[in-house]
């Protein structure tokens, strides 16, 4: 009898855990990490809720541009995290290119069974001036949409220099649209994370869409993308404490954070780090994630400067 309370216990452990899924799907406030690759367990402690990863080592031989094996996502599921499902392509000397049809249908079936899929994640930055391309863009949300059987939202990262425009292009297809804040990276001050976030509003509504949970039914979501890496400049506690209020402020419905990987690269990203995870625990802790999305009345006991 212990024995059967216990795996009950177990099992409804498990369903709370994974009962409420990632907004637009569920009610969950998106906070991903990108390079999510090594030490899962303290992304969850600090309230990241699910992760990426580039690519990924089997005996010896390091994979990439390819779906995510079974592994990455137990591994996720193990530290209570999401998981980004990811599809292949393929490279010439200028362009991406699709595999045949049959290939991506077989990654999704191969993907979709597990639990803890956050989005389907498109090829990073594929150019829509390039038809080959372009085509990935239209054909592989079309195809996840049929063979997903929970229908699961459909992502891709865009670079930060397109204008409204240029973003334009990827609306109709994408569930979920980036508007990518690397202040630091473009040389441009902290207001640029506003800048992006509205050109991507406006990218949105200019095609006639409007913003919403219900993706099926073509409402659309924005999500910032924030920075933590470093080139020549160096980022600081006060820009990243800033760039992530910001983001918050123009209505994002969702942060991923560029990357997990660099953390640890220097003392300032070090900091940087830190001071995202002290944005989270205010966030969190007054139901910021709950208010955003789903319209309740909080009280405020911090400024934001």
């Amino acid at each position: 009898m212990r024995k059967t309370f216990t795996c009950f216990l177990l099992f409804l452990n498990y369903q709370l855990i994974f009962s409420q899924d990632l907004y637009p799907y569920g009610n969950e406030f998106p906070l991903g990490l990108y390079s999510l690759h090594t030490d899962l367990d303290s992304a969850n402690f600090y309230g990241w809720n699910h992760g990426h990863r580039y690519g990924y080592r089997i005996d010896g031989i390091r994979y990439l541009a390819t779906p995510m094996p079974d592994s990455y996502f137990n591994e996720c599921q193990e530290s209570k995290l999401y998981s980004m499902a990811r599809l292949s392509w393929i490279d010439s000397l200028d362009k991406k290119w699709a595999p045949t049809v049959e290939i991506t249908i077989d990654e999704i079936i191969k993907q979709e069974k597990h639990n803890n899929i956050s989005w389907w994640d498109i090829p990073e930055e594929l150019r829509y001036w390039k038809n080959s391309e372009y085509n990935i863009v239209k054909k592989y949300p079309e195809l996840i949409r049929k063979y997903d059987s929970k229908k699961r939202p459909t992502y891709m990262y865009i670079p930060g220099h397109y204008d409204s425009k240029g973003v334009a292009n990827y609306v109709p297809y994408l569930d979920i649209i980036p508007a990518s804040c690397y202040t630091n990276y473009q040389h441009l001050p902290n207001i640029y994370v506003r800048w992006s976030i509205e050109r991507t509003q406006k990218a949105i509504t200019s095609k006639g869409f409007k913003f919403g949970k219900d993706y099926l039914n073509n409402k659309k979501t924005v999500i910032a993308i924030l920075e933590l890496f470093e080139q020549e400049e160096m980022l600081s506690e006060q820009e990243t404490w800033h760039d992530f209020w910001l983001a918050i402020a123009c209505d994002v419905k969702g942060i991923q954070v560029f990357s997990h990987f660099y953390r640890n690269s220097s003392l300032t990203l070090e900091k940087s780090w830190n001071t995202l995870n002290k944005a989270l625990k205010v966030f969190k802790a007054n139901n910021f994630d709950k208010a955003i999305l789903e319209g309740e009345n909080i009280s405020l006991n911090h400024r934001i400067l």
